[in-house]
């Protein structure tokens, strides 16, 4: 949702958000913020806001019109994704993506 149109995102906001687990964000103040740090850092980190005890880290893929047409994710249980493993696993996302957007054309 954070490359989304501000039409859309206002759209999504604006109505009663569903919270899925006890970690789910659903206040739109805070979720408008966190789409500007994605949009801004290009990268995504959910902590069991989903499903309990999942975590998925997302990097966004862009083609050659520079336009963000989809996104790498790697998801996987909590338990099994340590801590000391996140900045390990962000930077072969965000590696992905880069390289899969490169194949599409993207020059960044």
């Amino acid at each position: 949702m954070a490359y989304q149109s501000p039409e859309t995102v206002e759209k999504v906001l604006g109505k009663e958000l569903e919270r899925f687990t006890p970690h789910t964000v659903s206040d739109p103040v805070k979720i408008r913020n966190h789409l500007l740090e994605i949009r801004k850092t290009e990268f995504c980190y959910s902590d069991c806001e989903f499903l309990d005890e999942v975590v998925s880290f997302a990097a966004p893929i862009r083609d050659y019109t520079r336009q963000v047409i989809a996104a790498i994710s790697l998801v996987g249980p909590k338990h099994r994704i340590g801590k000391q493993q996140h900045a390990t696993i962000k930077n072969k996302v965000m590696r992905a993506a880069k390289e899969i957007s490169a194949n599409l054309g993207y020059l960044s």
